[in-house]
């Protein structure tokens, strides 16, 4: 199991210009599962976070990882969440 922070965002822009990270807001902590599928990872969100990922199917939902362990969530170009690793849990 990997514990994440998952933190929110205050946007900037429009679809037409692009969309900015205003600021970014801790909403809680996260564990997941080893191996979990992009489908059931973005499941959990959707509970967690109903109104950011509301109507938007998972396969449309974009995430990138970096080397630290954070994973970004995004949807045609808009960022809507973002997961920073903390830990491994035993």
């Amino acid at each position: 199991m990997n514990k994440y922070e998952l933190f929110t965002y205050d946007l900037w822009g429009n679809e037409e210009d692009g969309f900015e990270v205003n600021d970014v807001y801790r909403y809680d902590k996260f564990v997941i599962e080893e191996n979990t599928s992009d489908v059931t990872l973005i499941e959990a969100l959707r509970d967690v976070l109903p109104g950011i990922f509301h109507n938007i199917p998972w396969y449309d939902i974009m995430i990138e990882g970096e080397d630290d362990g954070c994973l970004y969530f995004s949807h045609n170009g808009v960022p809507l969440c973002e997961l920073r690793y903390v830990e491994k849990e035993v």
